[in-house]
């Protein structure tokens, strides 16, 4: 079985073993935030690190299961129109 791992407009196949390892990082990853107030010479911005108390943003992985990665690697790189 198979992972799909999206991030930005792409998908990208992963083992389960690799999706655990991104799963476990992005889990254990510290939260970094910037935040600004004011316009024009008054603005200000501070940077901020905090743990996450959950995890914050949803991480989209789906499973993809031998039969759907086989077709879809048979079906190689789609060709442009």
């Amino acid at each position: 079985m198979k992972f799909l791992f999206e991030l930005g407009y792409r998908s990208y196949v992963l083992s389960a073993d690799q999706a655990q390892i991104i799963w476990d990082t992005v889990r254990d990853a510290e939260i970094y935030e910037e935040k600004r107030k004011g316009y024009g010479s008054d603005r200000t911005t501070t940077y901020h690190v905090y743990d996450q108390e959950d995890l914050c943003e949803p991480i989209h992985l789906k499973m993809l299961t031998d039969r759907q990665y086989n077709t879809a690697k048979l079906a190689g790189k789609p060709e442009d129109d």
